[in-house]
């Protein structure tokens, strides 16, 4: 959404949302950018009950389609948005081995189970899972239960932290080495994007930091941000600090190798050096 159009409704980044017609309705969480039309909003198409709780942007558009090619009407459909109060934020993190398929599976069956939930793969050198879920009141001890079965019910050793008064419980799994392989986090998930990055990179991280509120005090503690160059793995993080240093579109293909291969990305990173510009300018 456009912020203006969040700021309108009081809807804030990573707010849970209602979107709504006289079709069906859909949960989902809010994502700013001053790239989306004001009065638009944007929804992929391909995420089904497959990977979220809901049917997908299915729920809200028509069905029609040409009776010769069968080919589906765009995907487009007049909505109501508005927030939705779910305070409790739950998020898990599996990395995938021989028997990624069966996890993966597993964790699918729990979506149902969260009025707004969404699963999603990361990771290019191993991969890996995430799910994130909320709701209006702290997850059962039950249902944790299952979603730690779901997660790892018998392989590496686990570390886990709760407090009831304030619905925080955390788990965190650990392999032989010490690297993460697995993560629940629930009623405080500040540190998950953190626990993401040391996953996905097979870092080796102390459990007393890893089951830290948010860990700091180091380099280590500042995520990439989202990957925008998938062939190189180059993140975002990485793409603004060297145009932050001056770098134009030819000097960051250069240093980072990001839009060399494909190209899919270049328009991306054409955005992210105007925005250099920009600030330049008004500096």
């Amino acid at each position: 959404m456009h912020p203006d159009d969040m700021a309108a409704r009081g809807i804030g980044n990573g707010n849970g949302v209602r979107v709504s017609c006289k079709r069906g309705e859909l949960l989902l969480r809010a994502e700013s950018s001053p790239e989306q039309r004001r009065g638009d909003v944007f929804i992929p198409m391909h995420w089904g009950s497959q990977f979220m709780s809901g049917a997908g942007g299915n729920a809200l558009t028509v069905s029609a389609f040409d009776p010769i090619s069968k080919q589906p009407e765009l995907k487009h459909a007049a909505v109501q948005v508005e927030r939705l109060e779910l305070p409790y934020e739950l998020i898990a993190l599996r990395r995938l081995g021989v028997d990624g398929w069966e996890r993966l599976e597993r964790l699918q069956s729990l979506l149902s189970r969260f009025p707004l939930a969404a699963l999603s793969p990361f990771g290019r050198e191993s991969a890996c899972v995430m799910l994130r879920a909320r709701s209006g009141a702290p997850i059962e001890p039950a249902s944790l239960a299952e979603l730690d079965r779901a997660v790892d019910e018998s392989g590496p050793r686990s570390i886990s932290y709760e407090d009831p008064a304030r619905g925080i419980a955390k788990r965190l799994w650990i392999d032989a080495r010490g690297r993460i392989v697995g993560v629940r986090l629930a009623g405080e998930t500040g540190a998950a994007a953190w626990l993401k990055e040391q996953m996905q990179n097979g870092a080796l991280v102390p459990p007393a930091l890893a089951l830290a509120p948010r860990p700091a005090g180091s380099a280590a503690a500042v995520p990439r941000g989202r990957i925008v160059c998938n062939c190189f793995d180059v993140s975002e993080t990485d793409i603004r600090a060297t145009v932050g240093r001056g770098a134009d579109l030819p000097a960051l293909q250069r240093s980072l190798n990001c839009g060399t291969n494909c190209g899919s990305c270049v328009p991306e990173l054409r955005r992210l050096c105007s925005g250099r510009n920009s600030l330049s300018a008004a500096a």
